[in-house]
């Protein structure tokens, strides 16, 4: 996600406030922030310490590795963290300000699947509710068929993994090779 300066000031730092404060006050209690790896000024450690005084931060190891140890992630917006988390199958939930982070037609499908499944939220309140809602047990609501099958529908068509991943690239190099 590109952010410029104007968005970062008034809609994407406010709408993680709005976020922070929705959070039940033992759920506050239990944040693990990881910081981008670069903060281009943000001072976004700063940034989050205002916002909740209470948070530890983790800027060690890579975040898979530290996503392996959460019992839930959110990701505030659409990066590849978001898909690596799928991928890992651990509880996830996703917001952010659709209008600056919009999808193609052909991906908005995939991605109401996720609304759907009460996993992708457009407005910061309604993630945080869901936060407080599943707090307890985050992984009987994602272990759910509904939201399993929302998941393996949309890691299909945009992180799909295999354990014959090397195979299936031979092949389709053979494939494509026997084209020319």
């Amino acid at each position: 996600t590109y952010l410029i300066p104007e968005y970062v000031y008034f809609k994407y730092y406010p709408m993680k406030a709005i976020f922070f404060q929705n959070l039940k006050e033992f759920v506050k209690k239990r944040v693990l922030y990881r910081p981008y790896i670069y903060d281009y000024g943000w001072r976004e450690e700063e940034r989050i310490k205002q916002m909740l005084p209470c948070v530890n931060f983790n800027n060690t190891g890579t975040a898979v590795s530290i996503m392996k140890t959460c019992s839930l992630v959110v990701i505030d917006h659409p990066s590849t963290s978001f898909l690596e988390a799928f991928v890992i199958n651990v509880p996830t939930i996703l917001f952010w300000d659709n209008e600056q982070n919009p999808m193609r037609e052909e991906a908005k499908p995939f991605f109401q699947l996720l609304v759907d499944a009460g996993i992708l939220y457009y407005n910061p309140m309604d993630a945080a509710k869901k936060v407080n809602e599943i707090s307890e047990n985050p992984e009987i609501w994602w272990n759910s068929k509904y939201v399993q099958s929302a998941i393996q529908k949309f890691c299909r068509r945009f992180a799909w993994t295999s354990i014959d991943w090397r195979k299936m690239w031979v092949s389709t190099i053979k494939d494509l090779n026997s084209i020319n």
